[in-house]
């Protein structure tokens, strides 16, 4: 059995960098953790939400001469 070195144990302790609280609304697509993956999902399904529900609402009520 093969004892791992230095520079192995860093490579395998290494983390994501975690973004600070200010910076937390852009998320990089370079390095992201599987917290902040959930949270990106949960804001797209959240937006679809909102957008598939506007469009509901929009073909229920009244069309009038103004809508586009």
């Amino acid at each position: 059995m093969k004892v791992p070195t230095i520079e192995e144990i860093k490579q395998t302790l290494c983390i994501p960098e975690i973004q600070l609280t200010r910076n937390r609304g852009r998320i990089r697509g370079d390095i992201i953790t599987p917290a902040q993956r959930l949270v990106k999902d949960r804001i797209k399904i959240k937006i679809n939400k909102d957008v598939q529900e506007q469009l509901d609402n929009r073909t229920i009520r009244k069309k009038s001469k103004w809508d586009v």
